[in-house]
């Protein structure tokens, strides 16, 4: 059993993006918000995609959150037990825990605001908490990644600082916590943000599908090995 995750886990992790990705796209081509303007990235965050009421199709977007997470879990599960260093087991532990956290956000999206709050606020921290041991992973050398892939992970925590940052500094009136605020502001044509919420997003599925491709190229030649 634990051979067969350790194999397959790379799957699951680019199955789990690939879903995501896909319920994302198809949710905010179908969108039509409450004034009836379509869906941009510029200035409409993530969670609006989930909420059900105004996004029609709020239903598999939520889904595709939850079942994304899972299949992410399976891969930093595999992670976890094909790891020979405490550092890699620790990081599929963090992996599991944030995929954890993305399935809560599927679970309680933007309508339940108490506890999507919570949920997102722990999708992010583990976001910057994986990007950040990965990193420190990578460049201490005793990691099976290249180290592109750490900084890859570096300019995810930078990602992640900006979002939480700039929004506040350049734009106060539309900060992150605008987001949970039940009588926000006018939205602006251009909602910093939001933008900087999808880019985060955006760079953490990417990272983790180069990650799950890595892993598997690592698979498949071990696997080709071990016949010849």
């Amino acid at each position: 059993m634990r051979r067969r995750l350790v194999r397959w886990g790379p799957a699951l992790g680019l199955l789990g993006v690939g879903i995501v990705a896909v319920a994302a796209l198809v949710t905010a081509l179908a969108y039509s918000g409450i004034e009836g303007e379509p869906y941009g990235p510029l200035n409409h965050t993530v969670s609006e995609l989930g909420e059900r009421g105004v996004s029609e199709l709020a239903a598999l977007f939520n889904l595709g959150l939850l079942v994304g997470g899972v299949l992410v879990i399976g891969f930093m599960l595999s992670i976890a037990l094909g790891s020979d260093s405490q550092a890699g087991r620790v990081f599929g532990v963090l992996g599991m825990l944030t995929g954890f956290a993305v399935i809560l956000v599927g679970l309680f999206p933007v309508d339940d605001f108490d506890a999507h709050k919570v949920a997102a606020i722990l999708t992010f921290g583990g976001i910057a908490l994986l990007a950040a041991w990965f990193a420190g992973w990578v460049f201490a050398g005793d990691a099976p990644y290249p180290r592109v892939l750490g900084a890859l992970a570096v300019w995810l925590v930078f990602a992640m600082v900006a979002f939480l940052a700039l929004p506040n500094l350049l734009q106060p009136e539309h900060t992150f916590a605008t987001e949970f605020d039940p009588t926000p502001p006018p939205r602006p044509d251009v909602w910093l943000a939001a933008f900087l919420e999808w880019i985060v997003i955006g760079s953490a599925l990417a990272w983790i599908a180069l990650l799950a491709l890595h892993d598997r190229s690592r698979t498949i030649e071990a696997t080709r090995e071990a016949q010849a």
